[in-house]
């Protein structure tokens, strides 16, 4: 392809690297294509892992390219044959694909993405190379620019036409290999086999032979990099397996989402390396779990400001970079137990854990707060802060600057962290937590957080997370059913708008339009577009990511809604709310025994989850377990005052058994209610469904139809219903839905 040369730039006064043709094919006409192709797509890129292009022409009818002046090695030099150290390989591979989704979003796929291609330098920065073969702005015909423009001038079948397999054999993809037009993913593709070279020291397709490559590339799964080097973590082994499946829509769809999991996973194993060296390693991440704190009050009534104190610490400090903060779901669970500081940092993956106390008399307070060293119990930092109640927001601010001054987190610019209050207005703030603290109670207390919220939006209509938390409240009382789907989602969404327009960046009022959108008004493309602006501004919340997987899942795009929960458990591994969204996945996806382990996990975290057994309830009897069902049914509603959302699954229980009288009683129970409260069109038809009864089934789904009862969009994969999916009625209801469903032979098996 050309001859590089070292020089020097007299004009400038630096070292370069000049790139040319060579004469002897300096007129090739493929050639020149790809020259100045590979010019043009790495001049229209600045990024620092990236080679930067200063200048191209020709001297003497000789094209050359200009470029910055790398001091290293290639990575397949590097490699050499050996499986990289785990974190070394996240390192370069974090750069690799920070890169990649630079030249992504420019609408540049490289296509010959190789350990040759990819250099390191003496620094350890990864530049990427040779964008020779690069597609650039991808025409609705398959053509790039460029190719538009040889064609106009005459120069017609190039080498990078569809049907000719382009790139380095060993690295294609299998729709490179076919010869068809690729896109991003196809390098996401050739990524994984760069980052399993990495690992394992070896390519992933081997042989003397292309067409022995061309074959494993497109029908042979690679050997499990852990059966090769134990001393790979499973997460990578997902995050390579994720990439190198044959169908693109299997894959990761974008680089951004590889970055991401990378990224996680990097800063894990920092901060389990920091929690076990008790800060010895110098490049660990700094890492923190902030606990409830403690209500010391004497009328024991502070129990949702103790909640909202630590909540607003977790997300002003979850906002800063370089350090890794335990999410909210995952710290709560440790509120009033007796539980040592070192298995919280072992459990949370954290090195040090903040916790504190209130008390507050009249109009005083008293805060008292510790950091604690996770790995040897040792005080870093203890502070009382004595205040009036209007004080607490310069408090909150003075805590968290103290935190990250002890564990000596860096911020750029010298800027002071500040937790981000909902309100000025003292009041508003006070109703605001409440709100909060009763919703994440949901069960009865969420009319409660409605109106505390309400209450804080009249004192101060600019709280843009009071307006957010509203939306969330609504959004629950449709889904259980307390509300009809249509009346929550008409409070629902003007509240959640209104949070977006006093604040865009609000990831919890994107959330809340996502589960709008999905759950009431059936857009999962909406819902999706939601999700993703959401995870952008917070990619590290497990339980939002596990969210994002229902959608996925309603979609049918089951491995990225698998990895997607499998991102949640990494971020929240001890959180009761992401152990449930992955029970119902699983149960959706007919992975019961991955559902019934779900469920096992939410029980251990809070034996008294009644939506854990009210989703073990279901998945038993899809598998035969009746009995099973009919006791964690009955449980379920046992601790929840015999609510209708849990009475429904006891009435599925009874007649997935035969037990018809039962579910009859239960259904005569359900209609009695209806004359005093919302009841569900679907959770009828779920029992008669159960029971065989094909024409009442129906009328209840038409019901639910017509109410757009909010569980309708799972009809398309929920396993409930797979004897229905042979049925015209059926077909017809989900495409007036506006979903698909899966196939009779896939709901089999």
């Amino acid at each position: 392809m050309g001859e590089v040369y070292r020089a020097r730039d007299t004009r400038l006064e630096r070292e370069v690297a000049i790139k040319v043709l060579p004469p002897r094919i300096a007129d090739n006409v493929d050639r020149l294509r790809r020259f100045a192709q590979e010019a043009r797509a790495s001049a229209a890129l600045d990024h620092p892992n990236i080679v930067a292009v200063h200048d191209i022409g020709t001297h003497d009818a000789q094209p050359y390219i200009v470029s910055e002046l790398l001091d290293g090695e290639p990575l397949n030099r590097r490699i050499g044959g050996r499986a990289m150290a785990v974190d070394d390989l996240l390192d370069l591979a974090v750069q690799i694909v920070d890169g990649l989704d630079a030249a992504h979003a420019r609408g540049i796929v490289h296509r010959d993405l190789k350990p040759a291609n990819l250099f390191v330098t003496s620094r350890g920065q990864v530049k990427i190379l040779d964008f020779g073969l690069a597609r650039v702005d991808a025409s609705p015909l398959g053509e790039t620019r460029e190719e538009t423009m040889l064609r106009a001038d005459g120069h017609a079948g190039s080498a990078t036409d569809a049907g000719v397999a382009v790139g380095t054999v060993p690295y294609m993809s299998p729709e490179q290999a076919r010869g068809e037009t690729v896109d991003a993913r196809s390098d996401l593709f050739s990524l994984g086999l760069v980052l399993y070279e990495m690992a394992a020291g070896a390519r992933a397709f081997d042989g003397s032979a292309s067409a022995v490559v061309f074959d494993a590339i497109l029908n042979r799964p690679v050997k499990p990099l852990a059966q090769i080097n134990p001393a790979v973590p499973r997460e990578l082994d997902r995050i390579v397996d994720r990439c190198l499946q044959k169908r693109p829509e299997a894959r990761y769809q974008q680089a951004r989402d590889v970055l991401t999991d990378l990224r996680t996973l990097k800063r894990m194993r920092d901060s389990v390396s920091g929690a076990r060296s008790s800060g010895s390693v110098a490049k660990a991440m700094p890492s923190i779990a902030v606990l409830p704190f403690s209500d010391m009050s004497p009328n024991r009534d502070q129990d949702y400001f103790c909640e909202g104190m630590a909540e607003e610490l977790i997300n002003a400090l979850a906002a800063l970079p370089g350090i890794h903060v335990a999410s909210r779901t995952s710290a709560f669970q440790f509120k009033g137990k007796a539980v040592d500081i070192g298995d919280v940092g072992a459990k949370l993956r954290v090195a040090s854990v903040l916790e504190g106390s209130v008390r507050k008399a009249g109009n005083r307070l008293r805060i008292a707060v510790q950091l604690v060293n996770a790995g040897d119990g040792f005080h870093l930092w203890s502070e009382r802060y004595d205040r009036d109640a209007d004080d607490i927001f310069a408090v909150q601010d003075d805590i968290a600057r103290a935190v990250v001054e002890k564990l000596k987190v860096k911020l750029a610019g010298g800027a002071s962290p500040m937790v981000k209050h909902a309100t000025k207005d003292l009041e508003a703030y006070h109703l605001y937590l409440q709100g909060r603290y009763f919703w994440s109670r949901r069960g009865g207390f969420v009319e409660r957080a409605v109106d505390c919220f309400a209450r804080a939006i009249e004192r101060d209509p600019s709280c843009a997370q009071a307006h957010a938390g509203l939306a969330d409240a609504y959004g629950v009382l449709g889904i259980q059913g307390v509300l009809p789907p249509a009346e929550a989602a008409k409070k629902a969404r003007p509240a959640a708008e209104r949070a977006l327009a006093l604040d865009e960046t609000l990831a919890e009022a994107h959330r809340s339009l996502a589960v709008i959108s999905v759950s009431f008004e059936w857009d999962l493309a909406a819902g999706e577009r939601e999700y993703r602006r959401a995870l952008d501004l917070n990619p590290e919340s497990g339980e939002l990511r596990a969210m994002h997987a229902y959608c996925l899942t309603y979609l049918q795009r089951f491995d990225e809604a698998a990895a997607e929960v499998a991102r949640a458990r990494e971020l929240e591994p001890e959180s009761v709310l992401v152990a449930g969204y992955s029970a119902v996945n699983s149960m959706f996806g007919r992975r019961y025994a991955e559902a019934l382990d779900a469920c096992r996990r939410c029980l251990d975290l809070d034996p008294a989850c009644a939506t854990a057994e009210w989703i073990r309830a279901q998945v038993q009897s899809l598998t035969g377990d009746h009995d099973a069902a009919i006791a964690a049914a009955e449980r379920a509603i046992a601790w929840t005052g015999r609510r209708s959302f849990y009475l429904s699954a006891l009435g599925v229980a009874y007649a997935a058994a035969g037990r018809r009288g039962a579910a009859e009683q239960v259904i005569e129970e359900l209609l009695d209610r209806s004359r005093t409260e919302y009841m569900s069109p679907l959770w009828l038809a779920d029992i008669t469904t159960q029971l065989g009864e094909r024409d009442r089934a129906f009328e209840w789904l038409e019901r639910a139809y017509a109410a757009r009862t909010q569980a309708l969009i799972s009809l398309g994969v929920s396993p409930m219903y797979d004897s229905l999916r042979r049925d015209d009625r059926f077909t017809s209801l989900l495409s007036r839905i506006g979903i698909a469903g899966v196939t009779p032979t896939d709901a089999a098996n």
